[in-house]
């Protein structure tokens, strides 16, 4: 399986070394179709933790995710995934984790019984601004969720863009451990320093809490 290894947007921080710009990790919750799961419980999980009630997968849809899950079960031996949600918060992750595990050893053989087998989680970096809107004037921003992959807007992260970003390397990644090769370190992203005090830029005027001023 092929995949990009991303170690995330370039930080950005005030002469002071206050930090201004960084990355935090969420997930990608998906399921492998080959998968021992249950489909009512995937779709109530779905539906629950999640807040999906439908798919869209290709253009054909929606359609329930109870029903998707249950028409396309494949294999053991043929894996094939889909995507139920994506930009989950850790605390979502592993309250989903609990109730897998929970499952897991319930020893109930009956083929009804409530199962997860088959839902995996991909992290996967969003931006995140520790002081807030503070100097977002001069800063910019990265809308982490309208696209596969961080575009900086306007300031320090248009400007920066590409240093910022990076370059990601790809890597093959094979299912059998025992196969598996060391990954290459990741080139290329720079973190930049700005030259403005925060400090002094949060005390300045009223508006400099929600990154407007004079």
């Amino acid at each position: 399986y092929a995949y990009e290894l991303d170690m995330g947007r370039g930080l950005i921080y005030d002469r002071w070394g206050s930090l201004l710009a960084t990355n935090r990790r969420v997930y990608e919750v998906g399921l492998a179709l080959n998968g021992s799961y249950n489909s009512i419980t995937v779709a109530q999980i779905a539906s629950t933790y999640l807040g999906i009630e439908s798919l869209n997968i290709d253009g054909n849809g929606p359609i329930s995710v109870y029903e998707y899950v249950e028409k396309n079960r494949m294999p053991k031996n043929q894996y094939a995934r889909i995507t139920l949600a994506r930009f989950v918060e850790p605390e979502t992750m592993e309250k989903i984790e609990e109730l897998m595990e929970e499952y897991k050893y319930d020893d109930l053989d009956d083929e009804n019984a409530p199962s997860l087998s088959g839902i995996e989680f991909t992290p996967m970096l969003v931006r995140a601004y520790p002081e807030g809107s503070l100097a977002s004037n001069v800063l910019g921003y990265v809308d982490s969720h309208s696209k596969e992959y961080f575009e900086g807007n306007y300031g320090v992260e248009g400007e920066y863009d590409s240093l910022l970003n990076g370059e990601k390397s790809g890597y093959t990644l094979a299912r059998n451990p025992r196969v598996c090769v060391e990954v290459d370190e990741c080139r290329g992203i720079l973190s930049r320093l700005v030259r403005a005090d925060t400090e002094v830029n949060s005390a300045a005027s009223p508006w400099s809490s929600n990154g407007y001023g004079p």
